[in-house]
């Protein structure tokens, strides 16, 4: 699971990267690309919380929702 949250870095380096182009259509696909690397993590944290290997998972549940609608919005 550590890999996946490291991996989850990876989500705001690559918005930053598409950002710094003048494109507005290449800005909207990789928020959308973001949408996969995003769901990674937060699966991971469900099946935990499921197995009891995760206590406080809920809290990270919702910054996972809460990053996925700001990518959405």
């Amino acid at each position: 699971m550590a890999s996946q949250i490291r991996s989850a870095i990876s989500i705001p380096s690559n918005i930053a990267e598409w950002a710094a182009r003048d494109s507005k259509k290449d800005l909207v696909r990789i928020l959308y690309i973001a949408l996969g690397p995003l769901a990674e993590p937060g699966t991971h944290f469900l099946v935990a919380k499921n197995f009891s290997f995760l206590s406080e998972g809920e809290g990270l549940s919702v910054e996972v929702k809460k990053i996925r609608n700001m990518l959405l919005g």
